[in-house]
């Protein structure tokens, strides 16, 4: 009777839960482990529910914790619950508690070794780590595999190392990388983005403003102002100036996430079209957007070398 009973508190909490209505959720599941305090399930759905509202906008620390508390006792409760353990180390990476969540993300894998998300979530904590390495096993296990599951994620785990290959500038095989995420279907503006800036600096000018071109097509903001100013960038270094202003002015739209920088590039033009009062103006913006941003101290500084201003020069260096 009280089995019945729990499952259908937990259903109604399933429906709850998939209809957004979070609160009534949690109330649900948490008296489901008020009927069933040895129920690994019913405290592993509190952990979900919590770790869900923690990602609302404005949600403090505490919905992580309750996150975690819930998972490591649906983890004490069922220790061979792989969905558990993932739980628990998602919690704990919410958390930035990297070497618990490898801990947990390792005892799912060691119980489900098909479970992919939880070896992709592991290659981004090792990966936080500096353990690039490490991590690039992860991935490369994830593309070994033959589950739908694995189908699914295979493009975010070439672009993954792709990413750890770029940051060791080894840019062809991040190139290959790249283009093989594309080919198991991922499509996004982060990959185009990515492209672009391996093919830039493989000095594959053309094919990396291609890329960005289509990156900015999304109109994401994690890429678009970044696009735009590398974009920029190029047609500096290929003396098109008018392009480059343009470009320039899009990367430093009010709320990008690359002003500071894109106001320094747009300065370096202007000195070169010897625009100086203008490119003054544009580092003096450069600065307020980001005092400590050297670059555009510095080529401040060299504007005013260049007028003559040596003593001023000298101070602002």
């Amino acid at each position: 009777m009280t089995q019945t009973l729990v499952d259908r508190v937990l259903a109604n909490g399933d429906r709850l839960y998939n209809s957004g209505n979070l609160d009534a959720a949690l109330a649900e599941f948490s008296r489901a482990t008020l009927l069933a305090p040895n129920s690994a399930t019913a405290f592993m759905k509190c952990g979900t529910t919590y770790l869900k509202k923690a990602s609302e906008n404005g949600a403090g620390k505490e919905f992580k914790e309750d996150a975690r508390r819930n998972y490591a006792k649906a983890v004490e409760l069922d220790p061979a619950l792989a969905a558990a353990h993932y739980g628990l180390g998602a919690a704990c990476f919410k958390l930035g508690d990297y070497t618990a969540a490898i801990k947990a993300y390792e005892a799912a894998i060691k119980i489900d070794e098909n479970f992919v998300a939880a070896y992709s979530e592991l290659g981004e904590c090792l990966f936080l780590i500096g353990k690039n390495p490490e991590a690039s096993l992860q991935y490369e296990k994830i593309i070994s595999l033959s589950t739908p599951a694995a189908e699914n994620l295979k493009g975010e785990a070439y672009r993954r190392l792709g990413t750890i290959l770029a940051n060791d500038n080894r840019n062809e095989e991040a190139l290959n990388k790249y283009e093989l995420a594309q080919q198991a279907g991922l499509r996004d503006s982060v990959i185009f983005y990515n492209l672009g800036v391996a093919l830039q600096k493989l000095d594959r000018l053309d094919e990396a403003i291609s890329n960005y071109k289509e990156a900015i097509k999304f109109n994401d903001p994690k890429t678009k102002y970044a696009a735009h100013n590398n974009v920029g960038r190029i047609y500096d270094r290929l003396y098109k100036d008018d392009e480059a202003l343009q470009a320039f002015e899009i990367a430093a739209a009010e709320g990008s996430t690359h002003m500071a920088f894109a106001l320094n590039n747009w300065g370096n033009v202007l000195i070169r079209l010897r625009r100086y009062s203008e490119a003054w103006e544009k580092y003096e913006e450069s600065i307020k957007c980001n005092c400590d941003y050297a670059k555009a101290h510095y080529n401040r500084a060299f504007l005013l070398w260049q007028q003559g201003k040596h003593k001023e020069a000298k101070k602002a260096w």
